[in-house]
């Protein structure tokens, strides 16, 4: 400031001042120039000035230091308080968890201490049992057993009782527990922050009263309890600390200003407040001394009434110091914060424990009392009484016990006796069945007698009647030999296994009888009697209710007397019936090997005579497996070729190849392709097999006569020849062709029947036949001769089935899969030629629009050039060299995008003539290969042998009206080859409709102004229309049906929808083109149009210009 005083004191002007300024009593005057006024009047005032500014600033730093050091030692208290709550949290942490601890042990102790006792006392109740099983049923230790065992349970109970009662007793306590540890930590941790625990929790609305605080909080000072009555009216209780039972001990002001802002001398501040409040102290040593010497500058400049004030003020009189000082209510509401969340959180804690330990007891009561009602049920029926039947004998049971015996011992002995009546009635039925089987015998023998009498004089027609005489003689001495051993097998272990039955009976009904109500002495006792233990006393099992049979057995003595008479009888039986048996065998089987030996030379020696000895049986098995082998192959190959129409046929309805799973012989699924084609292909391809296949089988079936010229032959069929373009790839080593996919696909489907081979069916089966034959010089036997007659009936049936199939699967192809096939191809290829134009042309408009859009950037940074160059009033020599550099930057931007559209529309122009030229020779080439495929299938109606057409035959005479002709007998039937039949012309599709209009896309070259006289020699032939050939010369010479009119119908209208759409993609691309050659007419025009309004037109550009700048414009 006393630098800008002096700039202002060597700015005044040294001007003579005289007149008019302090003019002396004396007329001359005191001060010449102004400078000298301002030394004499003003400078005094204004250096007072300048030392009372210099005290303000001093004093004013020192009380910002003051400052500083009371809000770092206000932190430091509010740290300090953060950490002692830290700390105590996780004290209270730290003492809920092992409090948890100790509470969870306590039960898990009193639990096994529990577990220990039952099981001791289980032990002792075992015993119990173990003594009462033991005594005796009349006897006095029964008594005192019993007693002991009552007096065990009640034992066992009590201790339960006391069990649950202490299990209850510290569920119980947990929860006090719980509260006066939280009671504790809510004291301690409401200290740290000024509160302190209520005696009585106030109603709502209510503040604490005296009586309610307790005298170690309450304040002493009238002035602290006065300050607390004001605050309570604003904030006495909140919902926080009001359910956690707190009060305040000190409002907040009052804690705020006793354990923050004031300053105990009993406590040392902290080490980092001490070493900050050094800093600051030295950090401008010389403050305080320069504070001192400005006010006692300031004192005496300033006048004698007025003070120097203590606190630095603003302008308006206000104390400055009062916007830095950190306000008492902000740490108020700050101490209030940590109040709330502090209690909450404290208070959430506790009542969460206390929910889980109620929780916990209820659950506990829970398995408590399922437990005890688990341990005490085995004891104990439903109503609480105890089950005395464990421990009293049961004599009803004992009495039930012999009752059962004596009934089962009378029911044996009736068995036994019904047993013998049954014995002696099945020796009676023996003995009638071996007279049977001798009257049998007898009447087979006398039966053959007469057979092998016949034989000799039997025909070849009688021949039948006599071997199945034969026959039925063998089954009936079979049966009737069978039928004797059966009765007296049958009745013999029906017996046997009576008395068995009857034996395990007994034995069964012993080990399953229960001794629940007799002791072990009396089971010993009564063995002792007997004298038959069946084990040893340590190996039985003690203390069990059910002991079995077979440990001790009752009523022993008439059980084994019962045994032994029974197994006595037994032995009796079994030995007569193995006598019988015996003597059956030897009568039986001596008279059925004197008859079957009979029977068998007879047997012999007819077989040989008609054609069923063993040499003839192997000779029809060795004619069964030729045929077989010949019918198989057939029989396959004509499931194939329905499996690949069913094929063709989905691929007609689907919409890609890839969604129909692939057959065997459809050319997809070769080795050597590896990339599936396109659906139309596959469809030739398929149909080129199929027509193959089902020709080959033809050859097979019919055979080649003389009479006939050659037929079809798979050199006929059609060549599927869009194969050899479009999306084949085959594997890089080798090179295969169409054909030698063909091949493999077509063995493939036929399976042996080679392409080159001349066996037929037929001729294979009479080679058979004749291979059968040669091994008898004489005539075939009957029986031979009929198997042979059998066998060219049943190829013969089977010949006739093929080709009535083959006959239906031509009619269905004429009429239906290859009319539905040609739809499927040609809507295939008018969404190829269609997708691929589109793509082109797209591409193309694309890069176009792409070369506009940076032209129009290049024109809009011209033309502010422009303007920047037009708005210079007076321009220069760079200003004129800019602007022709612009003109001829913008000239060559003009031509070169003029340039571009016009190479864009010649090649659109090309891509539609490309395109349309490749749509018409894939629409002609698809409809050759379809009309080739519909003329070689062969016609069902023609199967049979019938020769040529007469010459006389007019060529555009329709098949129906020459079978009408054939059927009307005006001419010779056609034969099956096809030759002779009337051929039509074709004609191809007429390229003209899908060429665009030349005149309509033809535009003149852009030229540079200077070359304007050459431009007749830059024209070029860019929209010149290809010659196209005329309909007549893509002509296909084919036969005449309904199918041939489907074909050529289908294929007129796709390709007119397809020429419509080129027509509408190429309108669409010109429409395009016409609007961006608009556009780049519209810049040029704003160009001139700019040049003129700023003046700027006379200046012509240089027209010849760099390559480089060229390349730069472009």
């Amino acid at each position: 400031m006393r630098a800008e005083s002096f700039s202002i004191l060597q700015g005044v002007s040294p001007n003579d001042c005289r007149e008019g300024f302090y003019i002396g009593t004396n007329g001359i005057p005191l001060y010449t120039t102004a400078r000298e006024v301002v030394e004499a009047r003003v400078s005094d005032k204004l250096q007072a000035a300048y030392d009372q500014l210099d005290s303000m600033i001093s004093e004013t730093k020192t009380k910002l230091l003051e400052l500083e050091t009371e809000q770092h030692f206000r932190c430091c208290k509010i740290a300090s308080l953060m950490v002692d709550m830290s700390r105590m949290l996780e004290q209270m942490r730290a003492g809920k968890e092992a409090m948890m601890i100790r509470h969870n042990d306590d039960l898990e102790r009193l639990r096994v201490e529990h577990t220990v006792e039952c099981e001791k006392d289980e032990g002792k109740l075992e015993g119990c049992h173990k003594q009462i099983s033991d005594s005796p049923h009349v006897h006095p230790e029964l008594e005192d057993a019993i007693g002991q065992a009552y007096t065990q349970l009640e034992n066992m109970a009590a201790s339960i009782e006391g069990f649950a009662k202490d299990m209850l007793q510290l569920h119980n306590d947990y929860p006090n527990e719980i509260e006066t540890f939280y009671d504790g930590y809510k004291d301690r941790l409401g200290g740290l922050v000024g509160l302190g625990p209520l005696s009585k929790p106030p109603q709502q609305g209510e503040s604490p009263t005296a009586e309610d605080v307790s005298a170690d909080h309450s304040p002493g000072d009238p002035a602290e309890q006065e300050a607390s009555e004001n605050t309570t009216g604003s904030r006495q209780l909140w919902p926080g600390v009001v359910p956690a039972g707190m009060f305040e001990v000190f409002t907040l002001r009052q804690f705020v200003e006793e354990r923050v802002c004031k300053e105990h001398v009993e406590e040392e501040p902290c080490r980092d407040e001490a070493e900050n409040v050094d800093e600051a102290s030295t950090e401008y040593p010389g403050n305080e001394q320069e504070g001192e010497d400005a006010a006692a500058e300031g004192s005496e400049i300033a006048e004698p009434e007025d003070k120097a004030p203590t606190w630095p003020r603003r302008v308006n009189g206000e104390d400055c110091i009062l916007d830095v000082h950190v306000e008492a209510e902000w740490l108020c509401e700050y101490i209030h914060t940590i109040r709330l969340k502090l209690m909450e959180s404290v208070q959430t804690e506790a009542e969460v424990l206390l929910q889980a330990s109620n929780n916990a007891a209820r659950k506990g009561a829970e398995e408590l009392s399922c437990e005890l009602d688990e341990r005490l049920r085995r004891h104990a029926t439903r109503k609480g009484f105890v089950r005395s039947e464990w421990y009293e004998p049961r004599l009803k049971q004992i009495i039930s016990h012999k009752r059962k015996f004596e009934r089962h011992i009378i029911g044996i002995a009736r068995k036994s006796a019904a047993q013998d009546e049954q014995f002696n009635a099945l020796i009676d039925v023996v003995i009638e069945a071996d007279q049977r089987f001798h009257a049998s015998i007898s009447e087979h023998s006398q039966t053959l007698s007469e057979l092998k009498a016949a034989s000799s004089e039997t025909k070849a027609s009688n021949a039948d009647a006599t071997l199945e005489g034969l026959k039925a003689l063998e089954r009936q001495s079979k049966d009737a030999g069978d039928e004797s051993k059966t009765v007296y097998l049958t009745s013999t272990t029906r017996q046997v296994d009576n008395l068995v039955s009857a034996n395990n009976d007994v034995i069964r009904l012993q080990k399953e009888q229960t001794l629940e109500g007799y002791s072990i002495p009396e089971i010993e006792g009564r063995y002792t009697e007997l004298g038959s233990l069946p084990v040893e006393r340590s190996s039985r099992p003690s203390g069990r209710r059910r002991i079995w049979f077979w440990f001790v057995r009752f009523y022993a003595e008439e059980t084994r007397k019962l045994n032994e008479s029974l197994l006595a009888k037994a032995a009796i039986r079994r030995m007569r019936i193995d006598e019988i048996q015996a003597a059956m065998d030897k009568m039986v089987g001596g008279a059925l090997g004197v008859f079957e030996a009979e029977r068998t030379e007879v047997l012999e020696e007819m077989k040989n005579r008609y054609g069923l000895g063993q040499e003839h049986t192997a000779a029809r098995r060795l004619l069964e497996g030729k045929i077989r082998d010949i019918s198989s192959p057939i029989t396959e190959a004509l499931s194939k070729i329905l499996s690949l129409g069913n094929y063709l046929t989905k691929l007609i309805g689907s919409s890609s190849v890839s969604e129909i799973s692939s057959v065997p012989g459809c050319p997809r699924d070769h080795l050597l392709v590896t990339r599936t084609p396109y659906l139309d292909i596959e469809i030739r391809g398929s149909l080129s097999i199929f027509i193959a296949s089902v020709i080959a089988m033809l050859e097979r079936l019919e055979g080649l006569k003389p009479q006939q010229r050659e037929k079809f032959t798979l050199k006929k069929a059609p060549q599927c020849r869009v194969l050899q373009r479009l999306p084949w790839q085959f594997d890089p080593t080798s090179d295969p062709d169409e054909a030698s996919i063909r091949s493999d696909s077509l063995k493939a489907v036929v399976g042996v029947l080679s392409v080159g081979e001349q066996k037929t069916f037929p001729g294979e089966v009479e080679a058979s036949i004749a291979s059968l034959t040669q091994r008898f010089a004489a005539d075939l036997p009957y029986y031979l001769k009929e198997y042979v007659n059998h066998v060219r009936s049943n190829t013969g049936s089977l010949r006739a089935e093929a080709l009535a199939q083959l006959k239906a699967t031509c009619l269905q192809l004429r009429n239906d899969v290859i009319p539905q096939a040609s739809l499927a191809v040609f809507t295939a290829i008018e969404s190829d030629a269609v997708a691929q134009l589109e793509s082109a042309l797209t591409a193309a408009m694309d890069r176009c629009s792409g070369l506009c859009e940076r032209s129009d950037k290049k024109h809009s940074e011209h033309l502010k050039t422009l303007e920047r160059i037009g708005r210079l009033e007076t321009p220069d020599l760079e200003s004129e060299l800019a602007l022709v550099k612009l003109k001829r930057r913008e000239t060559v931007r003009h031509l070169s995008a003029s340039t571009a559209l016009y190479a864009a529309r010649a090649e659109a122009f090309k891509i539609l003539v490309d395109g349309g030229l490749a749509a018409c020779e894939t629409f002609d080439a698809a409809f050759e290969c379809i009309l080739k495929h519909l003329d070689s299938v062969p016609w069902g109606e023609l199967f049979d042998s019938i020769p040529g057409v007469e010459d006389t035959v007019p060529r555009r005479m329709s098949l129906k009206r020459l079978m009408r002709m054939r059927d009307a007998g005006e001419t010779e039937p056609i034969d099956q080859s096809g030759e002779s039949l009337p051929s039509r012309l074709w004609e191809g599709v007429n390229g003209s409709m899908i060429i665009p209009d030349a005149e309509a896309w033809s535009r003149p070259r852009p030229v540079q102004k200077d070359d304007a006289q050459n431009s007749e020699e830059q024209e070029t032939d860019d929209f010149r229309v290809p010659e196209v050939k005329a309909a007549e010369e893509r002509s296909v010479h084919s036969y005449r049906s309904e199918a041939h009119k489907t074909v050529l119908r289908t294929r007129n209208d796709k390709y007119s929808a397809t020429c419509s759409m080129f027509s509408d993609l190429g309108r669409n691309a010109l429409d395009h083109l016409d609007k961006l050659e608009e556009a780049e007419d519209r810049r040029s025009a704003e160009w001139e149009k700019s040049l003129e309004h700023w003046g700027l037109e006379d200046l012509e550009p240089v027209v010849e210009v760099d390559e480089q700048e060229t390349a730069d414009a472009t």
